[in-house]
């Protein structure tokens, strides 16, 4: 499973989604691997439109075959992502 976040590298909601999903996955130890997609690079432009994120910034996906969450705009509640990965809010 995977998350994939798209941002940018100047935005700072970007990187505060990055540093908390960092956190939550190596706090929870969750067998979830976090994939930063730069928003400024041709191959993170073609992986944006694929999974149609355009705006607003940042999008986090849960991705596992196909994409079982979708947060835009905002930095994703621990207990939220918990939720969508079934696990128990401790």
């Amino acid at each position: 499973m995977e998350l994939l976040i798209f941002g940018r590298k100047l935005c700072q909601m970007c990187q505060t989604v990055e540093q908390e999903m960092e956190r939550i996955v190596r706090e929870r130890q969750l067998d979830l691997t976090i994939r930063k997609v730069d928003l400024e690079d041709p191959d993170g432009l073609a992986l944006a439109a694929f999974h149609d994120v355009f705006d607003p910034l940042p999008t986090t996906l849960l991705v596992e075959n196909n994409t079982l969450a979708r947060w835009q705009g905002e930095v994703p509640l621990e207990k939220d992502l918990l939720a969508k990965l079934g696990k128990a809010d401790a």
